[in-house]
């Protein structure tokens, strides 16, 4: 078990109020080890820790959460947080809403190959909001990183006596305070065969979950038209604004340029380079209000109308909407503090619930907009932490596959190969998520085709279902280019903007030249003959 079999562990629980007791059972596997928790007590868990003792030695972990930061691989005496809320007390690297859920497995490199450590819940007891892996003190501080070691861990890095690993560390998942649960509550998995790559060890884990029915097989229908190129045009009204107002650059600003003039004009721009797309997103604040499907008729004023001419292009036309957020909505459809401010939708509140569907059945339904799906956004921004006042028993991660599952189930009872976008990369999301985005890129200079690769490596081990390439923001327009050519290769191709980049590294506005058309053109006609979408 290359030193795997000496690891100890144990499980504790701390509570805000009343009892909670828990029993661990260790299992062996073909691979490895299971730790299983089980108990009862009242709802009143705020972490359930494992603490591990005497690990094998591992020198990197790989992160399965990217981050605004592109780190990918830390030192084992690094805090790493997997799951929502976008600004988490231990998030790290920037903010990690691009994953979320991310999977929940953290594979850790020993000499040339990969292990891995896991948690999973049976399904249905998800309701947790995601888990820390936290180092535990060592004997000294090494004072000077490892070589390429990122700046997020220089200067706190300590070490056992390899300089590679600490001599103990737990996993805390966050329960935050709601959950009652009883039975079969958690398990922690221990992967100690050797795998070749991280991927491997996503892979391993998202197989692991789905054979023990805590993550869904789903018999998955794709729609040819799924794969069609996407525009949405949020890049071109951030280009809009910051021209407008470059010293007053806000979200507002942003979404006063969604309108559908402004769609048929940078639509038109794409067209006359005979640059395909298949599907248009609206955007942000199409609605006159975010709580509901409504759409804002001084934006759009015949929202039908706009969709029957797309439809008769040969184009399908999907919903931005943003989970979570709100305008102006009644106090009871919302998540609130214990002084009753609202902080974010409650997919479990009836009111809020009910106007969902009836909005989903009246936008995608041929007979009321005739919309064609969704891309689902911001769903980290959960309120992550304890003390609110809500409705219904969910929390956390099961709650968002709740508010998702709503959405989906509805939209496929309205359409029936309407499509679902999200950026849920977690094995649990397998059955209520048709297209994974591959979600929005960093303020740095990465190397963005690297980070795609790891992105889709980490989005393709968890399950089959179809990638969006998105290229929503850019450091410059070379940026654009280089990642041009790669997105046929890594999924849908998908573009943000019609007439140009403004560089969110550099701060300066260049225009797409005739030849940047031409390839884009001669790229996407490629993509979709391959697909057979001509």
């Amino acid at each position: 078990m290359n030193g795997w079999d000496t690891l100890a562990v144990e499980a504790t629980v701390a509570n805000s109020r009343g009892t909670f007791d828990v029993e661990l059972e260790r299992r062996r596997t073909s691979d490895g080890w299971e730790f299983v928790v089980h108990g009862d007590g009242e709802r009143a868990v705020t972490d359930l820790t494992f603490r591990c003792t005497t690990p094998p030695s591992f020198s990197e972990v790989f992160v399965t959460a990217p981050n605004m930061g592109g780190v990918e691989l830390v030192h084992p005496l690094q805090t790493i947080y997997l799951g929502l809320g976008e600004e988490h007390r231990d998030a790290m690297f920037g903010k990690q809403w691009i994953f979320s859920p991310p999977p929940l497995v953290l594979p850790v490199r020993v000499g040339e190959v990969w292990y891995g450590m896991a948690i999973s819940a049976p399904s249905g007891k998800n309701s947790y909001s995601g888990c820390t892996y936290r180092p535990r003190a060592c004997d000294r501080v090494v004072r000077t990183a490892p070589p390429g070691a990122p700046e997020a861990y220089r200067d706190s890095v300590c070490c056992g006596a390899d300089d590679s690993v600490p001599t103990e560390f737990e996993i805390e998942v966050h329960y935050d305070g709601y959950t009652e649960v009883s039975g079969q509550v958690l398990t922690f998995h221990v992967l100690a065969e050797a795998c070749d790559t991280p991927y491997d060890v996503v892979r391993w884990y998202a197989e692991r979950l789905r054979e023990s029915d805590a993550a869904p097989t789903p018999d998955r229908r794709v729609a040819r038209w799924w794969h069609e190129p996407m525009f949405c045009q949020w890049g071109e009204q951030c280009n809009q604004a910051h021209a407008k107002r470059p010293a007053q650059w806000m979200e507002e600003s942003v979404t006063m340029y969604e309108t559908d003039a402004n769609q048929r004009r940078w639509l038109h721009v794409l067209e006359s380079q005979s640059v395909p797309v298949g599907v248009v997103t609206l955007s942000d604040k199409w609605q006159l209000h975010r709580e509901r499907l409504v759409p804002d008729t001084m934006k759009y004023p015949d929202l039908r109308g706009f969709v029957d001419e797309q439809h008769g292009k040969g184009r399908k036309v999907i919903a931005w909407l943003g989970l979570w957020r709100f305008d102006d909505p009644p106090a009871d459809w919302c998540i609130r503090s214990a002084d009753g401010e609202r902080l974010a939708l409650d997919p479990q509140s009836p009111g809020y619930a009910a106007a969902l569907e009836d909005g989903v059945g009246e936008l995608i339904g041929p007979d009321g907009y005739d919309v064609d799906g969704f891309f689902l956004d911001f769903t980290a921004d959960l309120p992550c932490r304890g003390g609110l006042v809500k409705s219904g028993d969910l929390w956390g991660i099961e709650l968002l596959h709740h508010y998702v599952a709503l959405i989906h189930r509805a939209a496929k009872e309205a359409k029936s190969d309407a499509m679902i976008m999200t950026h849920c990369c977690h094995p649990y999301f397998a059955d209520v998520t048709d297209v994974l985005r591959l979600n929005d890129w960093a303020f740095k200079r990465p190397d963005i085709v690297e980070q795609a690769y790891y992105r889709h490596g980490v989005a393709t081990s968890v399950s089959d279902w179809l990638i969006n390439t998105d290229n929503w923001f850019m450091y410059d327009i070379e940026e654009w280019r280089r990642y041009l050519p790669v997105q046929p290769r890594l999924g849908i191709p998908a573009s943000w903007f019609a007439g140009g980049i403004r560089g969110d590294g550099t701060g300066r506005y260049e225009p797409f030249t005739d030849e940047d058309y031409l390839e884009w053109s001669r790229i996407w006609s490629a993509y979709r003959a391959a697909h057979d979408l001509e």
